[in-house]
């Protein structure tokens, strides 16, 4: 008999485990969680999120069938077991880094493209310009819009990459 309890309260922290792992892989705090959880009828509150995590409080079959919504997963996903929870913490782990590094890309996309349209409005903007070092400034602005592309950013990234060291 005390083995059988042993066996359900270690189901019950990797159950609290992967409840953690994954809505903190959702940027959620226990107190996003809870007010989730309460919206679909259960009284939920941050020492409640606590618990469960902890292993200490055990969910009905309906609260974990909204908890694995809330978090977006297959529900299976919340009773895996350690070294099963472990390798899948892994590669969700590699799913973050990805999409966040696309994120970061988007963004550095949309930057540079910004800047090169504010710069070609300057060199419209200047063309007629009659000093000579405003000239001498649009050829360097030219020559800097002429190797800042798109593909020469994707191309310099794949080489550092390739070549850390070099």
């Amino acid at each position: 008999m005390a083995s059988d309890e042993r066996h359900r309260e270690e189901r019950a922290r990797w159950f609290g485990e992967n409840v953690r792992r994954y809505r903190e892989q959702r940027d959620m705090s226990q107190a996003d969680l809870a007010r989730e959880m309460t919206t679909r009828g259960w009284r939920w509150h941050t020492p409640t999120v606590f618990k469960v995590e902890q292993g200490i409080r055990r969910t009905e079959a309906f609260e974990t069938r909204d908890l694995a919504e809330v978090l977006g997963i297959p529900i299976a996903h919340l009773f895996w077991s350690g070294p099963e929870a472990n390798e899948a913490a892994l590669l969700d782990r590699a799913i973050v880094m990805v999409r966040q590094a696309h994120a970061d890309a988007v963004l550095a996309a949309e930057r540079l493209l910004a800047a090169r349209g504010w710069a070609e409005a300057a060199l419209a903007g200047s063309a007629d310009s009659p000093y000579q070092r405003v000239r001498a400034v649009r050829a360097e602005l030219e020559a800097e819009l002429g190797a800042s592309t798109l593909g020469s950013a994707v191309s310099e990234g794949t080489a550092r990459h390739e070549n850390p060291e070099g």
